[in-house]
């Protein structure tokens, strides 16, 4: 609806029914300075202003109305640009402009235009500080990481003292990444079709003197996101709430063996009055520059690990721009072949179309691509990988409507793409980033027909890329893994990924059993030959020669008997 009420205007004359549909008055008292009266809520002005250069004009405008302490909105409008202000009271100051790109507003502007909307019952000057409050966007980056790990210390303080360093760390990750999650969730609209969902439920608590975490948050994650409608019990104040699924939802086994954190109503307030309500989200990334988007959520691993343990483990945040660059020259290479040429591969990958001869090469050789991230961190390159894997996708299907696209990305993360990290906060991390992407392109408003998430246990595991005896199995010159067992595993994959409610709980118990079977043939496999290989250099050494005196060992041969040896013994620790 508001976007339909920007187009029309050309001049500050026209911004009357803009303020009217936010429930404003319109006004008619005169102004001085060459400020146009617009609309008014008791005694908070709206006031306009037609200058080329929008942005300055208000800002300027602003000034002079704080410097007088008057409480009200500058608006001003020009070459196709509305640009909105408001006076820091008190000061000769003004808030950050918000400006509009009349033909094509944004989103997350479209909220916060739709957020200087008057509430019911509130006065003049409150009215004035909330506006205040809105446009006071801080700058992203630094300061909301900063922000969040001081609540992730607070949390980490509060949480089981039997528990390790690094579980107690998880568990205060828990309730904040859900609310993290849900922000951006609730930016979609998908929150019982509001904006500003979390904060209501939290002022309703409050006002009611009820435990907002254990009757609001609790039964939010628990009973609410991670259940069909239908299979729910009736918490009627929480409105109409998707089923997202996807694990996020669910109790994590740290939770069940030491409890939930469960944080008072004073965390809580602060929580949102200083961190969660003081940043804009937006799931599409690069859409708002005010806005926190999912690619940046990367620093937060970079900001949660001390510098030491950050050193020690090569833990640091890449550049976006550098992922990009790498991901695409690694998949361009991995895809070029005979049939599709390297300069191809980078055209797709970057989402231009090729030849109508290639289209059909080039899709074949995209299915065959499995990227694989052994040391995945908070999940960029997994992150790269699915943009640039989409974007190819996209280019061989010109025309794809933006509900195909979000479906292409399921597809893509749910069969192409694999990641592993020894430590669990990184996996934690990459798990939200990826399902932040999964919902990205989701065009859908109806509560009632949101896709649940994947799950991604199958995708992005938890353990030690370089303690792997399945590589040393491999190193001992292993034999094909049968296709059966290796078609178990997948299928057991696919259906975790899939799985929904309870089935969730036996699809892990199934993939967890198919990997375990096909691990231990790799490795009674791999043994038999170390043992095979050992038992013939022990019998060589025990032999003689045509004269009768026993063969000695080479050098060589010595240390590859003593390398074997110790793979048998590794190898039946690993069986």
């Amino acid at each position: 609806m508001l976007a339909d009420l920007l187009r029309p205007i050309r001049r500050a004359a026209d911004l009357a029914q803009l303020f009217t549909a936010l429930g404003y008055t319109p006004d008619a008292d005169p102004r001085e300075n060459g400020l146009l009266p617009v609309a008014r809520w008791k005694t908070f002005r709206v006031v306009g202003l037609d200058d080329p250069d929008p942005q300055a004009a208000v800002r300027s405008a602003a000034r002079r109305l704080g410097a007088t302490a008057q409480p009200g909105l500058v608006a001003g409008v020009g070459r196709g640009t509305l640009a909105v202000a408001t006076p820091r009271l008190g000061t000769a100051a003004s808030s950050p402009v918000l400006a509009i790109e009349v033909a094509s507003p944004g989103r997350v502007q479209l909220q916060l235009l739709s957020e200087l909307a008057p509430r019911p019952g509130t006065t003049a000057l409150a009215h004035a500080l909330r506006v205040n409050d809105v446009l006071a966007s801080e700058e992203v980056g630094e300061r909301f990481f900063v922000a969040f790990r001081g609540l992730l210390e607070r949390v980490r303080a509060e949480s089981n003292k039997r528990a390790s360093a690094v579980d107690r760390t998880l568990l205060a990750l828990f309730p904040l990444t859900r609310i993290l999650f849900l922000y951006f969730v609730q930016a979609k609209g998908w929150l019982d079709g509001r904006t500003d969902f979390l904060r209501a439920q939290l002022d309703t608590a409050l006002a009611s003197r009820r435990h907002f975490h254990r009757t609001i948050l609790h039964p939010l994650f628990f009973g609410t996101l991670n259940r069909p409608a239908a299979s729910r019990s009736a918490i009627p104040q929480l409105g109409r709430i998707p089923y997202l699924n996807g694990g996020l939802f669910e109790p994590h086994p740290l939770e069940r063996e030491y409890g939930s954190v469960m944080l008072g109503n004073p965390f809580w307030r602060e929580a949102f009055d200083t961190v969660f309500e003081r940043f804009r989200f937006c799931t599409s990334e690069g859409e708002e520059v005010d806005a926190v988007a999912p690619d940046m959520l990367g620093r937060v691993f970079e900001r949660i690990m001390e510098s030491g343990e950050r050193k020690a483990s090569g833990s640091y945040y890449t550049p976006e721009d550098l992922v990009r660059e790498v991901v695409v020259a690694t998949l361009a290479t991995a895809l070029a072949d005979g049939t599709l040429s390297h300069e191809d591969a980078i055209r797709l990958l970057t989402g231009n179309p090729v030849t109508e001869e290639r289209t059909k090469n080039a899709a074949v050789r995209l299915r065959t691509v499995r990227v694989l991230d052994p040391a995945v961190g908070s999940g960029a390159f997994l992150l790269g990988a699915l943009a640039a894997l989409t974007e190819a996708w996209t280019a061989l299907r010109p025309g794809m409507r933006p509900a195909s696209r979000a479906w292409l990305r399921r597809r893509v993360l749910g069969s192409q793409l694999f990641g592993v990290d020894v430590n669990p906060i990184a996996v934690r991390l990459a798990e939200l980033r990826l399902w932040l992407a999964v919902i990205a392109d989701d065009p859908e408003t109806d509560i009632r027909r949101i896709v649940p998430l994947p799950n991604l246990n199958g995708i992005v595991r938890q353990g030690d890329a370089l303690l792997d005896p399945l590589g040393a199995a491999r190193m001992l010159g292993l034999r094909t893994v049968p296709e059966g067992v290796r078609h178990r595993v997948a299928t057991a994959r696919a259906t975790v990924f899939a799985a929904r409610g309870s089935e969730r709980t036996q699809a892990l118990s199934d993939l967890r059993e198919a990997e375990l079977v096909t691990a231990r043939a790799m490795v009674t496999d791999a043994l038999a030959q170390a043992r095979s290989q050992l038992r013939e250099l022990v019998s060589m050494a025990r032999g003689k020669d045509l004269f009768g005196k026993r063969v000695r060992l080479s050098a060589t041969q010595q240390a590859r008997h003593d390398a074997l040896r110790d793979e048998v013994r590794w190898l039946s620790r690993a069986r």
